[in-house]
């Protein structure tokens, strides 16, 4: 069974630096397209297990392997992402402007990457990395699935926090949106002398929206970074303007610190 936990390991990373490569490609830049803070991409740690496991009888049939690969992959991708929905109120990718695609979360172009990428990994990659794994001490391949899994669990703790403190904060983001609303509707029915008061309020308003937004920067930005088209079910003007001001944030502390290199 142990074989399985380093198979995981082996194809979420492979699936991370697929997603990297991608991106880089895409982007001209590098970005850490994973849910997980570490180069992990778990989606692909289960879906190639999901074809090792299932489809070892059609191994010797390139066809039937290419096709059930499709199959049980977009299976896998389509239940991560309805379930990360469901759990955190936000979709992480969507390929609604991908043509053939289904509810957005899967569609024909990634699912026959996914075909051909397994069609690779079990052909040329996983005998391999079988024999690897036979080859180790038990005890040493033990010890290191225990370090990496407890890092591995840690990791999906402090992104979870993250994610938990984005949705409050984009709860928060509504509220101060309404009070925000509400005063620019009373400075017309107040007095000059009320009026001001209301402008005073406001200001501290724009004040805990600010600190709001700088608060777990760094934590926010990688997310928004690896899921450009990232929608939040309940909050989504607010998820935009949370992305637009991160980005103006960003570009500020950049300038900011080209600035301090220039006059050292």
């Amino acid at each position: 069974m142990y074989e399985y936990l380093c198979f995981f390991l082996f194809y979420a990373f492979a699936g991370w630096i697929t997603e990297v490569v991608y991106a880089a490609v895409d982007t001209g830049k590098f970005v850490n397209r994973g849910f997980l803070n570490g180069p992990l991409c778990p989606v692909y740690g289960f879906g190639v297990i999901a074809v090792v496991r299932i489809l070892s009888p059609v191994q010797e049939n390139p066809l039937l392997l290419f096709f059930g690969a499709v199959l049980l992959t977009s299976i896998v991708e389509l239940a991560s992402g309805w379930l990360l929905e469901k759990a955190f109120n936000e979709r992480w990718w969507d390929y609604s402007d991908e043509p053939f695609n289904f509810l957005g979360y899967i569609c024909i172009k990634f699912s026959l990457f996914w075909g051909f990428a397994c069609l690779f990994m079990i052909k040329i990659v996983h005998p391999g990395l079988v024999r690897l794994i036979e080859i180790l001490p038990n005890k040493a391949v033990y010890a290191v699935l225990i370090v990496l899994y407890s890092i591995l669990l840690i990791d999906i703790l402090a992104t979870v926090q993250t994610v938990l403190r984005l949705n409050r904060q984009l709860a928060e983001l509504n509220r101060i949106a309404g009070k925000f609303h509400d005063i620019s509707d009373d400075i017309g029915e107040f007095l000059y002398s009320e009026s001001m008061k209301m402008v005073v309020k406001a200001e501290e308003i724009k004040e805990q929206r600010e600190k709001l937004i700088r608060r777990d920067f760094f934590g926010k930005k990688r997310l928004m970074k690896a899921f450009p088209k990232m929608s939040s079910r309940k909050y989504m003007s607010e998820l935009k303007q949370l992305k637009k001001n991160l980005g103006l944030l960003f570009e500020r502390e950049k300038e900011e610190e080209s600035e301090k290199k220039g006059e050292a």
